[in-house]
């Protein structure tokens, strides 16, 4: 099954490549891919200047003519906010699927910084449900954890609900119009998202439609990409500061997971990488100053992850790295520190980050049973 991620031009590359990362972290059918040169724009008569002068209004859905249920909740908060009709969001997904000869079982879901006509987070187009569109705005009003996490969840949920609103209906049989932790919660009061988001499940009735319109290996894959995203939102709200450890894999190409978090990848860049697997290589730890002794095996795995430069271009950029002068290594580890911490929070992180005293030896404290080096 193929679910083609596109962008608006205000949503980040940096939130985009972290919903990508997200959902592609579990290998399955699910097949989730992106255009990162497709930027989908607006024009300013597709845009409408939403002022909420009721506090209540701005966390609270409203339903559009054709679903006929209830009601309302409240917070308050007044911004004026950009938005869309959600026929020109569909629009916008159906001439990108002409334009790109996209197949008509495949998805195409807009994520999109522009907020829509009825305040909803998501929603998949009624008259074709493989085009839909994720709000990606506006999270911090309901969680404390980075946007990406409910951006991802919100594709999965569309993909989900495609095999479950198959017949007209539907939607309005399925959906709870009172939360119960289940995917198809409706969440008409917005910030009862964070019930589904923690709890990464789907109701008994709810999977019943769902495998009728699923095969058993699509819905597997999508469980264990909900729970890879329950497990790595609550690490990054510090809510599992007395979880076991998890093992830390280094795969062939020297990718870096979490394999008990959900798998998560650490995302470093070549330099970074290169001295995290070396510290990595020496438990017994090494001082800064000693780096220079160590120039040769640095290099080695330096020369291994990047892809840009001549040997001795290369060669320049450890020189420069393990140069006693500067101060390079010390910024490398802070900023590997500092990418540990965000995914996992501050205590669960220390054992994963290099540390030491200044001037003494720098080591990674996590015990080497829980790290696998994969050779094939």
């Amino acid at each position: 099954m193929e679910i083609n991620l596109i962008k608006s031009n205000g949503l980040s590359k940096e939130v985009f490549s972290q919903v990508m990362d997200l959902l592609q972290a579990i290998e399955g059918p699910l097949q989730f891919k992106c255009d990162p040169l497709s930027v989908i724009n607006f024009g300013n008569d597709e845009i409408e200047v939403r002022r909420f002068t009721d506090p209540d209004d701005f966390r609270r859905k409203e339903l559009p003519p054709r679903y006929s249920m209830l009601r309302s909740y409240n917070l308050d908060m007044v911004p004026d906010v950009n938005t869309a009709s959600w026929e020109t969001l569909f629009d916008k997904c159906a001439r990108y699927r002409r334009r790109h000869d996209i197949a008509a079982d495949a998805f195409v879901i807009l994520l999109t910084d522009v907020s829509n006509k009825y305040n909803w987070f998501s929603a998949s187009n009624p008259d074709n449900h493989y085009d839909g569109f994720v709000h990606t705005e506006d999270w911090n009003h309901y969680l404390d954890a980075g946007a990406s996490f409910p951006i991802a969840y919100e594709v999965l949920a569309l993909v989900l609900q495609r095999s479950m609103f198959q017949h007209k209906g539907d939607m309005q049989r399925l959906a709870h119009q009172r939360p119960v932790g289940c995917v198809n919660d409706l969440c008409m009061n917005k910030q009862d998202i964070i019930l589904k988001l923690r709890t990464a499940d789907i109701c008994s009735t709810c999977m019943q439609a769902l495998r009728n319109g699923m095969p058993d290996t699509h819905i597997r894959h999508a469980l264990k990409i909900m729970e890879s995203l329950r497990l790595k939102m609550l690490l990054s709200q510090n809510f599992l500061q007395n979880s076991e450890l998890s093992r830390l894999v280094i795969d062939r190409f020297k990718n870096i997971r979490l394999i008990d978090f959900g798998n998560l990848e650490l995302r470093f860049n070549p330099t970074e990488k290169s001295l995290y697997l070396f510290y990595l290589k020496h438990a017994e730890g090494v001082a800064i100053g000693a780096l220079p002794q160590h120039k040769q095996e640095i290099f080695d795995l330096y020369s291994s992850l990047s892809l840009t430069g001549t040997r001795a271009e290369m060669q320049q950029r450890v020189d420069t790295l393990v140069s006693v002068t500067g101060n390079a290594v010390s910024e490398n580890i802070s900023r590997i520190k500092k990418k540990f911490t965000d995914a996992l929070g501050l205590e669960v992180a220390v054992p994963y980050c290099i540390q030491g005293p200044n001037g003494g030896r720098k080591s990674i404290p996590l015990d080497r049973n829980l790290v696998l080096w994969e050779t094939q």
